[in-house]
């Protein structure tokens, strides 16, 4: 039986994000059920409020450090704050404050946990008490932002999102350094790396969609107003070209571009491109402002179909868009009658954007001897198509590969805006196989 590596997570937040705190486990819970077990992992969340016991003779925190043991333990460290700090401890702020400080001597000192820390934006009408604490999370937000990865949200679920998105890219990113590390040592002169092959993707890694060009990036953030903030280095003089284009101060309206990382796609408008080099290479600076896209979802459920009448409901009506776009199979159609009747429902989105098959032949054909280059790529290719067209809004699976006799297997799962806000939707699933023959 394969062994499996348990990496830990920390968990920290005051009391007024139980609800974050919650998605924290749903979002580990959903990779370790579809992707970390292939990946050799299982990944265990530690809540100081679930994890540790009553104790005597210590202060509260104190024996909360104790139980819930060494920082260095830990492979990454999660921080959530909203309107309150926390409550005060003899030695910090707050218990998470202290949490956080005990997580930084430890990554300076051993190099992990890594630390992430995401920020709720501030809700109205907050009294004199809560506009104190608000205040201390202000500044305990710039303290940490010298010092660690932070990120900004709107609401829960947006947190929740963005959560699952960056874990996913961190498990990848991980377990890549691990397997090279392993590599390094156990190569000799005489005996070729034992590299493995990738034969599927979960995410698209750092790859990032501009102006239908793609391009590796060095770093992405987005900044507090909704800036994103991209950094690529390339020599290549085709990419440089490229990315000099992106900005048209003459015409505006040029700046406007097609755009897609990980699990988020959009137009946006490009603001800035700033050329420098670093380590011998050119390093682009580029900074993007999303133009809001309509999301009304304009499907509502409908009857079509002969004398008796086919139901079909705007969830089903998405899944057959999601099958034409991914896999180019419109089978949930069930005759000929019906397919003409719904067609131009299914084939045209809420903003006009005509529901295509993806060319993924094409993208293949021109990448079949980079096969992880390929399917990072297409699965970045299909998340802008989703999105764009407002088929799902959240994509909460998209797996693609292995690729066998010319056939690329397809597994998405996802939800779309729900027209009511007291009702969830369904979670939409596709599985098949896409062909990459021409």
């Amino acid at each position: 039986m394969p062994q499996v590596e348990l990496l830990k997570i920390f968990l920290a937040s005051p009391s007024d994000v139980s609800r974050e705190r919650d998605y924290v486990e749903e979002v580990v819970e959903e990779i370790n059920r579809t992707t970390a077990l292939s990946k050799g992992v299982r990944l265990e969340v530690v809540r100081s409020e679930k994890n540790a016991y009553p104790s005597f003779g210590q202060g509260g925190q104190a024996a909360l450090n104790s139980q819930i043991g060494n920082m260095e333990e830990y492979e990454l460290f999660v921080g959530i704050m909203w309107n309150r700090l926390g409550t005060p401890t003899p030695r910090a702020e707050s218990g998470t404050v202290e949490e956080y400080e005990r997580a930084v001597a430890a990554f300076e000192k051993d190099g992990k946990p890594d630390i992430w820390f995401y920020f709720r934006e501030a809700g109205a009408n907050l009294n004199e008490e809560k506009l104190e604490q608000r205040g201390k999370v202000l500044a305990f937000k710039k303290k940490v932002q010298g010092r660690a990865l932070t990120h900004d949200y709107e609401k829960p679920s947006d947190f929740r999102e963005r959560f699952r998105q960056g874990l996913s890219l961190w498990l990848e990113n991980t377990k890549a350094n691990s397997l090279s590390t392993v590599e390094k040592k156990s190569s000799t002169p005489n005996s070729p790396s034992t590299k493995a092959t990738v034969q599927s993707v979960t995410t698209s890694g750092n790859w990032i969609l501009l102006n239908n060009n793609y391009y590796l990036a060095k770093s992405l953030e987005t900044q507090s107003d909704g800036t994103i903030s991209v950094q690529i280095t390339t020599n290549d003089l085709e990419e440089q070209a490229n990315l000099k284009d992106l900005k048209h101060d003459q015409f505006p309206h040029y700046s406007q571009i097609s755009y897609a990382y990980q699990e988020e796609a959009s137009i946006t408008e490009v603001k800035d491109v700033i050329l420098t080099s670093t380590g011998g290479k050119n390093l682009f600076c580029i900074a993007l402002s999303p133009i809001k896209q309509s999301q009304e979802n304009l499907f509502q459920d409908i009857t079509v179909g002969s004398n008796n009448g086919k139901y079909y409901s705007a969830d089903e009506i998405a899944e057959m868009r999601v099958k034409i776009l991914l896999l180019n199979d419109d089978s949930l159609l069930s005759n000929q009658e019906d397919y003409l009747r719904v067609d131009s429902l299914i084939n045209c989105s809420a903003g006009g954007k005509l529901i295509e098959p993806i060319n993924f032949a094409e993208l293949w054909k021109k990448r079949k001897r980079q096969k992880e280059k390929f399917l990072r790529i297409a699965r970045l290719t299909a998340v802008y198509e989703l999105k764009m067209s407002g088929i799902v809004e959240h994509i909460l699976e998209l797996k693609l590969g292995p690729i066998k006799n010319h056939l690329m297997t397809v597994e998405f799962r996802g939800t779309r805006r729900s027209r009511y806000k007291n009702k969830e939707t369904k979670v939409i699933e596709v599985k098949g196989n896409c062909s990459l023959r021409d």
